[in-house]
């Protein structure tokens, strides 16, 4: 890991930055003078993964300035607190932009003592949604893949515009995730402090991390630090609202998340633990994907890599890609998350 996810702004696959972006723009450490990156690749604007509803979107959001867009990324944790890296902090960074349309002034930064974490609190103004933080508790006992949220650089040498990537979790330690894109995706500049996005054991959709630095090329390994150790620290600060347990863009048909089975019913998100002997599989008596004896198929449409196969499941049955056959490896589709040969 090379350098840390500061708003350096540099060139981006032969496109450029404005100047007076460039000079407004300062790391704690990375990329020095001329250096050169790409923009953060394979980007979508689409969570179809994820599953993010309109309001959850509306929570993730950049801190700019006068003189650029996007210097660093963020997401409300509560309708007055962002948080984002602690490498972000500073006074030239005043305004918070949620992704819901809201501007907040930020009035103060609280910066941790001892990790690249920080807490903007926001003043008054159209404050909006927030997503809650991955709770202990309730933390995924299986991680396959992420989804990377950020308002870097992008293609076009513009800032300020919201990505998503999904990527392959390598890396899980008591501190941090770390993930990666293989060469074909990942963060960079400008989206520091970016939120690492999971369904949590619950199945709703919640912070896990928060973007802290990440490999030179943009296409690497992305290191998040986990939000769970920061609980206490937060806490004393704020009081941490809980979210709803709305059933958001999952509907009854329900989804397959790292053996479990997260769907919509009566109005509320559930969330079934595939015991042993049961799969998370499309079970058609259900109508939907559920943990079954015995699924017409296990997972989903977004399939799995089993060893060296993508494996997908919808009403055709199981769908089985040799990749090694092909002379690739299996993966997961950044703008999508589907399983395939890459």
């Amino acid at each position: 890991m090379g350098w840390a996810l500061c708003p350096a702004l540099v060139a981006c696959g032969g496109d450029t930055v404005p100047d007076d972006a460039r000079e407004s723009a300062r790391c704690v450490s990375g990329a020095g003078p001329g250096s050169t990156s790409e923009a953060l690749v394979a980007a979508s604007d689409a969570t179809p993964y994820a599953a993010l509803s309109a309001r959850e979107r509306g929570a993730l959001g950049r801190f700019g300035t006068a003189a650029t867009d996007a210097l660093c990324s963020g997401v409300r944790i509560a309708p007055s607190w962002a948080l984002t890296a602690g490498h972000c902090a500073g006074p030239e960074r005043t305004v918070f932009y949620g992704d819901d349309g809201g501007v907040q002034e930020v009035t103060a930064w609280l910066v941790h003592p001892e990790v690249d974490v920080a807490l903007a609190s926001l003043g008054a103004g159209d404050c909006g949604t927030f997503l809650p933080l991955v709770d202990p508790e309730r933390t995924p006992s299986r991680l396959s893949r992420a989804t990377l949220a950020g308002y870097g650089l992008d293609g076009e040498g513009e800032l300020g515009r919201l990505g998503f990537l999904v990527e392959k979790v390598v890396s899980v330690t008591p501190d941090a995730v770390e993930v990666s894109g293989f060469g074909a995706s990942g963060a960079c500049v400008g989206d520091s402090g970016g939120p690492l996005l999971v369904r949590d054991e619950a199945g709703r959709v919640g912070v896990l991390g928060v973007l802290s630095t990440g490999a030179a090329s943009c296409v690497e390994t992305d290191h998040y630090l986990r939000v769970e150790p920061l609980l206490a620290w937060l806490r004393a600060l704020l009081e941490l609202p809980e979210a709803p347990d709305a059933c958001g863009a999952i509907d009854a048909r329900g989804r397959c998340f790292d053996g479990r089975a997260v769907y919509c019913e009566d109005g509320r998100l559930r969330s079934d633990p595939c015991d042993a002997g049961t799969h998370c599989g499309l079970a058609l008596d259900a109508g939907g994907f559920r943990c079954a004896a015995e699924p017409l198929c296990d997972g989903d449409a977004f399939g799995a890599c089993d060893a060296s196969a993508a494996i997908r499941c919808d009403e055709g049955g199981a769908t089985v890609t040799p990749c090694d056959v092909l002379g690739r490896e299996c993966g997961y589709d950044p703008r999508t998350g589907v399983a395939t040969c890459r």
